[in-house]
């Protein structure tokens, strides 16, 4: 696992950043399969980055993938301070799930389904490798292994990048019921 410099820090690139509107439920984006980032050393991927930490920063959340502000690439950040991983946020790029293990059944949201909440089973544990995008632009090869609550939250961002989203795990009537009312309130107040 080889540290790669980039060329220039994500502190610098994050300040031409402006916060991205957080794609909803029926847009189609969240339903495609995103793309690997083939030049991981790209101007491209700093600026996705950054567009990812400042909606993030804006939104409050755990987690975020590219494709909830609408960029079909492989790639997402989670809010290391907030799930006890590290002290600011960590982005992961090209991530591929290599081994899980055990279920657990818990809460679930999604900042693309605001307001909607379920219990939704999900493995316990999972190796995951990935290139990690440090904040001073650096790239590293990782292997992470995670468990309980963090697994969960990378598991989810990764369903993002293969367009799939929490609610898909849900049995065909409790997904009916659950969106409709998500539906009713969710127009109700977007007015």
């Amino acid at each position: 696992m080889k540290s790669r410099p980039c060329e220039q820090s994500l502190k610098r690139v994050e300040r031409n950043n402006l916060v991205k509107p957080i794609k909803i439920l029926d847009d189609p984006v969240l339903r495609l399969r995103s793309e690997e980032i083939k030049d991981i050393n790209s101007e491209e991927a700093l600026e996705i980055a950054g567009d990812l930490i400042e909606t993030l920063k804006n939104q409050g959340g755990l987690g975020l993938a590219a494709n909830q502000i609408g960029i079909t690439k492989r790639i997402f950040i989670v809010n290391s301070k907030e799930l006890d991983f590290g002290s600011d946020y960590r982005i992961f790029l090209n991530p591929k799930i290599i081994y899980l293990e055990g279920l657990v059944v818990d809460e679930e949201g999604c900042l693309s389904i605001p307001g909607l909440y379920a219990e939704i089973g999900r493995p316990e544990y999972a190796e995951i490798e990935a290139v990690e995008l440090k904040l001073n632009g650096k790239l590293k090869d990782v292997k992470l292994k995670v468990e309980g609550f963090l697994a969960r939250v990378f598991l989810h961002e990764i369903d993002h990048l293969d367009g799939v989203l929490f609610i898909d795990y849900l049995d065909e009537e409790t997904r009916r019921i659950l969106l409709a009312k998500w539906r009713n309130e969710y127009n109700r107040f977007s007015l």
